[in-house]
């Protein structure tokens, strides 16, 4: 008899069956103790990554759905964020005509297996050990692609297998363009799971950097004309703009766990408008320009834990959309959590922005170790942007090695579209760093408001950075800087 048999039991005796009440006594004795002690631990200022890791990996043992709460207590609200749970029904891509080895494509074969698999209410599409060609992947409703070990799924160069062109944002700038690789718009309960590798076979997608500057220079100028959405077409391989690798619009019920991603084309980890997400024990390799390792767009109530990520741009960044258009859509990325993640190396470790014009908003970054960053903690926007970046907190960061400066704040980054629009000049405030320390560094700090748009409510406790220099503060509110201890280094 299990345990809700004997509580049920015990209610219809009216409390009056001995057995069932000493069996659901125990039970809740025990309950109350564990959920006691967990509480006491999660309140502990000074509690153990390993501790936490050890909690995770027994949530994850457990049969029931795995729920982010074995994480630090943020310092705002937030809803629980909960895994999709998915159908007992598997769907083997073998039997939808997949044929291994990398040579010959299984787009279609993907495609049968998931709609096989959706069409029945969903379940777990298996993709076995192998080597698989494919081009674009879109997820559906309940399917969980869940690549097995020993699996790689290699992305085909060849562009007419990312057509036709889907809705997409490109730096912030909504459009039509190449389908990401693996993708899904407004589908609800979907997840990448298992332990095998995701192989963007990037290099070709790269090379379109050298040539895409017009492209992007007509797509900024298209949306700040306000031209329809569907009218900015730009699937052709003259616009060379690449594709996300993996890209959420508009989803619901999110799990990305335990896979392996490599060589992306441009941002690797991409949701947009969507929320309720889960990353988890994600690894990330990547090493061009603009393959940023996870860019949450307009996105919310969003947990990163115990992932690693190597990129060639920023490691894990936030962002909400650039300029005219990012004001139009009018949506923040809030309620995010990114707790106890590695960088090996990025241009920014963590960092907000540049594009942020529907705002930012309860960011929560927490036992991070950065080995090495171009900048360590960066956060950047520029006039004519607009948007709120606020209640941002950093806590307990060590940054082993920053090329430029340990934290960075810039609200003068880059060159605006609308240079002298100070009716759209963004507004950075009560933003908090504590216990971060930075082993090496160029700079301690650049510190750079707006005249218009001072940085307000800056706060620096236990902030300890060793550097050839401090650092530069201009149109910064107060003297926060004040509060963090620099060590000097010979040059």
């Amino acid at each position: 008899m299990n345990i809700r048999t004997r509580v049920e039991r015990w209610c219809r005796s009216g409390w009056s069956d001995p057995d069932s009440f000493v069996v659901t006594f125990l039970v809740l004795f025990a309950v109350s103790i564990t959920v006691g002690v967990g509480f006491l631990v999660k309140q502990s200022s000074s509690f153990s990554v390993d501790a936490e890791r050890l909690s995770r990996e027994r949530i994850a043992r457990a049969e029931a759905p795995y729920v982010a709460t074995s994480l630090p207590v943020a310092p705002f609200s937030m809803p629980l964020v909960v895994a999709p749970v998915f159908p007992d029904r598997t769907c083997d891509i073998v039997n939808f005509g997949a044929v291994s080895g990398g040579k010959i494509s299984n787009t279609e074969a993907f495609r049968k297996a998931i709609e096989s698999c959706a069409s029945e209410g969903g379940g777990r599409v298996i993709v076995p050990k192998g080597l698989w060609l494919s081009g674009a992947i879109h997820l559906k409703s309940n399917i969980d692609l869940h690549i097995e070990k020993g699996a790689r799924i290699l992305f085909t160069n060849d562009v007419k297998e990312y057509l036709p062109a889907v809705f997409s944002r490109f730096e912030g700038i909504e459009l039509f363009n190449y389908s990401p690789f693996i993708y899904a718009r407004n589908e609800k309960n979907i997840a990448l799971t298992g332990d095998g590798e995701l192989d963007g076979n990037g290099k070709m997608w790269q090379d379109w950097n050298a040539i895409q500057e017009p492209s992007l220079k007509k797509l900024e100028a298209l949306a700040d004309r306000g031209v329809p959405v569907s009218e900015r077409n730009f699937a052709v391989p003259e616009d060379a703009l690449q594709p996300s690798f993996i890209q959420f619009v508009g989803c619901k019920n999110i799990l990305v766990e335990g896979i392996k991603i490599l060589a992306s084309p441009s941002w690797t980890l991409h949701p947009v408008y969507s929320e309720n997400i889960i990353v988890r024990d994600v690894e990330v390799y990547t090493d061009a320009r603009n393959t940023d390792g996870i860019a949450i767009d307009s996105s919310r109530n969003v947990v990163v834990q115990d992932s690693l990520f190597r990129a060639g741009d920023d490691a894990i960044v936030i962002k909400s959309g650039k300029d005219r258009d990012g004001l139009r859509v009018a949506k923040p990325s809030e309620n995010i959590i990114i707790h106890n993640c590695t960088v090996e190396d990025g241009h920014g470790g963590i960092a907000l922005g540049s594009e942020m014009s529907g705002g930012i908003r309860n960011v929560y970054a927490s036992h991070m170790n950065i080995v090495r960053a171009d900048f360590g903690i960066r956060l950047k926007s520029m006039r004519g942007r607009g948007g709120v970046i606020e209640d941002i907190f950093f806590e307990n960061v060590r940054v082993k090695r920053s090329v430029f400066e340990a934290i960075q704040i810039d609200m003068m980054y880059g060159t605006p579209l609308h240079p002298d629009d100070r009716e759209h000049s963004p507004v950075f405030r009560d933003i908090s760093f504590k216990n971060v320390s930075v082993d090496r560094a160029k700079s301690a700090y650049f510190l750079q408001g707006l005249p218009e748009s001072p940085i307000t409510n800056l706060s620096f406790e236990n902030v300890e950075v060793t550097a050839i220099r401090s650092g530069k503060v201009a149109d910064v509110s107060g003297e926060p800087y004040a509060n963090i201890t620099v060590h000097i280094l010979k040059e």
